[in-house]
């Protein structure tokens, strides 16, 4: 008997966890392109508000006096660590949205593959960051560390202009893009 009601919910539960996913492929089955390109820009203007919010963060950890010792650099590591975290966490998101593009606009399509390429780059920089502050850290010599710091703040700032990059992509389609897409921002409702 506790074998087949446990059986039973189980069947239940599957059961609605593939009426909710159809449900939502049908929701969006019944959106018309239009709809499905503004609904995908207004998730991209959240996400990347969120990543403007943790990519800021960063900025301010990389304000440091390399000519200050090497006391700082176990601060600066715990600075960018937790500052590359927080962005990791967004790009996730904002590449998650990036991966919805609707493909039936291929204007939308070429625009989050451009935008793609600098959250790509941003994150490529602040793993680049996290090596050279790890270096500095666990350098023998003030020169060595001093070197790996400052390859540290480069490509911190780096991630930083290359987020910011995507950033303004995206603001210019919300305030003024041409086109599709540019309609799309301009319309949906997470962009204004």
């Amino acid at each position: 008997m506790k074998r087949s009601i446990v059986g039973l919910v189980a069947v239940i539960t599957m059961a609605s966890a593939c009426s909710s996913s159809s449900d939502s492929e049908s929701a969006t089955a019944t959106m018309s392109p239009r709809e499905q390109l503004e609904a995908w820009a207004g998730a991209l203007c959240t996400a990347t508000d969120e990543l403007e919010g943790s990519v800021s963060g960063i900025a301010s950890s990389i304000d440091i006096d390399i000519t200050a010792g090497l006391d700082q650099l176990p601060q600066l590591y715990s600075q960018l660590q937790s500052g590359v975290e927080q962005v990791d966490g967004a790009i996730d998101a904002v590449e998650s949205v990036l991966d919805e593009v609707p493909s039936s606009s291929p204007e939308a399509v070429t625009f989050a593959a451009q935008v793609g390429e600098l959250v790509a780059s941003a994150r490529a920089s602040g793993d680049e960051a996290m090596a050279s502050a790890q270096q500095a850290v666990e350098a023998s010599n003030f020169l060595a560390a001093g070197v790996a710091a400052a390859s540290a703040v480069s490509a911190a700032r780096s991630a930083y202009d290359d987020a910011s990059r995507a950033r303004m992509m995206i603001d210019e389609a919300r305030s003024g893009g041409t086109g599709t897409v540019g309609e799309a921002f301009a319309t949906a409702p997470g962009c204004n």
